[in-house]
């Protein structure tokens, strides 16, 4: 299959580095599909603007406790049309790593805390002591 480049320019006036389609033009320098790549263009601005909301409101998500309450929001927002579907669940999936990691951690210190305690009880058992 032939793929020679795009006939088309770059808003600098260099030669756009795209392959070319049938008419010798990418799709973003093709006149018939202007129109489809305006409309692709205005939707992405739409949801980087709301992207762009959603940071502002971060809050810190360090515990189970805080993740209920943004995942709680995130579901609102959702319900009310101030998000798109695939961000929430882009959102959640995250949401679930953190919990995820969140529990790791926890289970980390409770088992340091139990492996700290272990030479204390062996002392104990050995002297006749009771834990």
């Amino acid at each position: 299959m032939d793929r020679r480049p795009c006939d088309g320019l770059t808003k600098d006036g260099r030669p756009c580095r795209s392959f070319g389609l049938e008419g010798g033009r990418c799709v973003m320098h093709d006149p018939a599909r202007a129109e489809a790549m305006t409309a692709a263009r205005s939707r992405g601005a739409v949801k980087a603007a709301r992207l762009r909301s959603i940071r502002g409101k971060l809050p810190k998500l360090d515990t189970a406790r805080a993740l209920v309450r943004f995942n709680a929001a995130l579901v609102h927002r959702l319900l009310a049309a101030e998000l798109e579907v695939d961000v929430v669940r882009t959102l959640v999936y995250a949401l679930t790593l953190q919990r995820q990691l969140i529990e790791t951690g926890d289970l980390a210190k409770r088992l340091e805390a139990l492996e700290a305690q272990l030479p204390t009880a062996g002392a104990q058992r050995r002297s006749g002591g009771h834990w």
